[in-house]
């Protein structure tokens, strides 16, 4: 449950002005009522409220309440007790795969006006360091082994999409898609003065803080067409729909719409096109989930298609197809059954499903 959906409820519920208590009151309830039912309840993007854990092993695990700070807060909280002693700061994470003095040396070119600086060592170092306090931006090389579970540690997980993520290359030579690619927030290649250094880095905090005053969470991707590559999307995909809150209904939906509309793109859209690269922009807001996928082929005539009315039942539809262990094969007919609304671009190469996260009044 999010603020907005708590504040539609509250309104809906009271009809009219009310008093400070009485929306307090029944605020409460419907906090309580949504742990009740397993959910989580996000406060204001400051709080989330859960129930128990994913690998509650006893009763009094499973009973207790997890209160978890989300990044806005955190960061809040730290500055202002960073200002109270006179040295505000943005904490600032580098995140290597082993401690050099290269890394020691990187580390003092970062330590720029308002920042401190922490190297640390892989996503365990990294989960220590948000321990401690929050994180602003974090910083790795392109060469480090493990970036690809950085990127995906930083960006999947929502209570950390919000913590800019900059990548130094050291060459001009990009490597090349081998497999699925979480996007960074920017990226740097050597060689860049400290101007530019710190001009991206304050840059990209405040862009990326900016944008989450109005998205919940923001995730990019992009994938060469093999169907291994679309599995690790669903796969991902399918987690950043159950942390959007999603019913298991509602969650499979989107994931099967994904599939077949991936599937399409990666068939029709890249066909004969070397090297040819989908993106996929993952969005979430207060009401919904909007997902685009954008291949290189010249797109189709969908006009005819998206104007046509179809009554299949596509959630019972597509639990066939997965317990028969089939993928795709939703088609146009299911992928609309399947959306609250399913657009293509006039070209015809990019496609945007959307998904309210609950029902809307569609009369």
């Amino acid at each position: 449950m999010t603020s907005a959906e708590l504040s539609k409820k509250i309104a809906a519920e009271l009809g009219e002005l009310a008093s400070p208590q009485t929306v307090l009151t029944l605020a409460g309830e419907l906090v309580k009522d949504a742990l009740f039912a397993g959910d989580s309840a996000d406060l204001f993007n400051l709080l989330r409220v859960k129930v128990g854990g994913k690998t509650a092993d006893d009763d009094a695990e499973k009973d207790a309440i997890k209160i978890t700070p989300l990044p806005d807060l955190l960061l809040a909280r730290h500055r202002r007790r960073k200002a109270v002693s006179g040295e505000e700061q943005l904490p600032i994470a580098f995140a290597v795969d082993k401690v050099t003095a290269f890394a020691k040396i990187f580390e003092r070119r970062l330590r720029g006006d308002g920042r401190e600086v922490a190297t640390v060592v892989g996503v365990e170092g990294l989960t220590q360091e948000l321990d401690r306090h929050p994180l602003a931006a974090v910083v790795v090389e392109a060469a480090n082994p493990d970036l690809p579970a950085l990127r995906q540690w930083l960006k999947i997980d929502r209570t950390r999409n919000a913590i800019a993520l900059i990548v130094i290359y050291q060459t001009d030579e990009k490597p090349a898609y081998d497999g699925l690619l979480i996007a960074a927030d920017a990226t740097l290649t050597e060689p860049f003065d400290d101007r530019q250094l710190n001009e991206t880095i304050d840059g990209e905090i405040t862009r990326v803080r900016g944008e989450h005053r109005y998205f919940l969470q923001t995730v990019s991707m992009t994938l060469p067409p093999p169907f291994v590559n679309q599995q690790v999307a669903a796969d991902l995909i399918e987690e950043l729909a159950r942390q959007a809150t999603l019913s298991e209904e509602g969650t499979l939906s989107v994931v099967m719409a994904f599939r077949e509309a991936l599937d399409n793109s990666a068939r029709h859209g890249c066909r004969d096109i070397p090297n040819a690269l989908l993106k996929v922009d993952y969005v979430l807001d207060s009401q919904k989930i909007t997902i685009t996928i954008k291949d290189p082929g010249p797109g189709f005539d969908s006009a005819n298609l998206l104007n046509t009315r179809f009554s299949a039942d596509a959630v019972t539809l597509s639990r066939q197809r997965t317990r028969e262990g089939k993928r795709g094969g939703l088609g146009m007919t299911l992928m609309l059954k399947s959306l609250d609304k399913l657009e293509y671009s006039p070209s015809g190469n990019t496609v945007i499903l959307t998904k309210f996260l609950k029902p809307q009044n569609k009369s």
